[in-house]
């Protein structure tokens, strides 16, 4: 099979940590034909898309872990299936990138889907389930903000909708002498919608990230922060640990499953906290190097099996 994937340039890329790596080392561990591309690398004819891709080859033995082959432009459906794993931020450049893709015959398999992606906003889309959500608010209101600060004990979380990896994410405190200097740089003086949520206290205990391949749950680990911060983001200097899934974390995967199958999201990264889930990760979910390492797995050979079975 012909497999290509869509990512960001990889000298910006940790190939002991990466997961799309892990999936094209799987994908040439099984012979496939494996390519790479940027997502500004794509373009379309007419209602043809076309990517400019180079075949990959990966030696992690040398410090020039990465070859490329020729590059080529070439009609996208020529491939068996696409993996999009472009990191956000969700810019016109990204969207861009989607429309193009979406101009793919069926007989390309594509994940995540395109359509998918952009109706998913990771910080929005748990919203379609309240029943599972904290309280939140989307505004960008300074007013909106403070009373619902005020409606939560004094505390919430403030969080950019665009962004990843914890940017931009504070602790909203009444006491805070900087409290509305805070909320005027996330909102930009008002300019830009916000995610305001309760403060959950579970989050000092951990955000466990739960990895669904077609809307079941494969993998799991827990993101403690460390000491003093909120951001469970190993960028921060959490630590993971193993982890199991509890009843209420089954009954979440549950029910948002139906959706994520229905909008083509394959392989997508739930953040749970302390019951809550509080984003769906679908541009490019992490994790999976990680929870292999924890739980003794291949994560990357249920995927790929996956991939294959829906590939023409």
């Amino acid at each position: 099979m012909k497999f290509v994937f869509v990512m960001n340039r990889l000298e910006t890329v940790d190939p002991d940590s990466d997961t799309g790596i892990l999936f094209i080392e799987e994908s040439l561990r099984r012979g496939h034909e494996t390519f790479w591309l940027s997502h500004d690398e794509l373009s379309l004819r007419g209602n043809i898309p076309f990517g400019l891709v180079r075949q990959i080859h990966i030696d992690k033995k040398n410090k020039e872990w990465w070859r490329f082959g020729e590059c080529e432009l070439v009609k996208l459906d020529s491939f068996n299936a696409i993996f999009m794993r472009h990191d956000p931020p969700f810019d016109e450049k990204y969207l861009t990138a989607t429309y193009i893709l979406d101009f793919l015959s069926e007989k390309t398999f594509i994940m995540n889907r395109p359509k998918g992606i952009r109706a998913a906003n990771e910080k929005i889309y748990a919203l379609n389930f309240p029943q599972f959500s904290p309280a939140t608010i989307i505004t960008s209101s300074e007013k909106e903000i403070l009373s619902f600060v005020d409606e939560h004990k004094g505390k919430a979380i403030i969080k950019p909708i665009y962004l990843m990896r914890g940017l931009g994410i504070h602790l909203l405190r009444d006491d805070d002498p900087n409290l509305s200097s805070i909320i005027e740089t996330v909102t930009d003086y008002g300019k830009q919608h916000v995610i305001v949520q309760e403060y959950l206290k579970e989050g000092a205990q951990g955000d466990k990230r739960i990895l669904l391949l077609n809307g079941r749950p494969i993998g799991t680990m827990t993101r403690i922060p460390r000491p003093g911060q909120i951001r469970a983001n190993l960028r921060y200097g959490s630590t993971c640990v193993k982890t199991t899934l509890t009843d209420k974390d089954m009954s979440i995967c549950d029910a948002i499953a139906p959706s994520l199958i229905r909008d083509g999201l394959y392989f997508v990264g739930l953040d749970v906290i302390g019951g809550y889930l509080t984003e769906v990760n679908v541009t490019s979910p992490t994790g999976t190097v990680l929870i292999n390492r924890l739980q003794n797995v291949q994560l990357e050979k249920m995927v790929i099996d996956f991939v294959e079975s829906k590939a023409s």
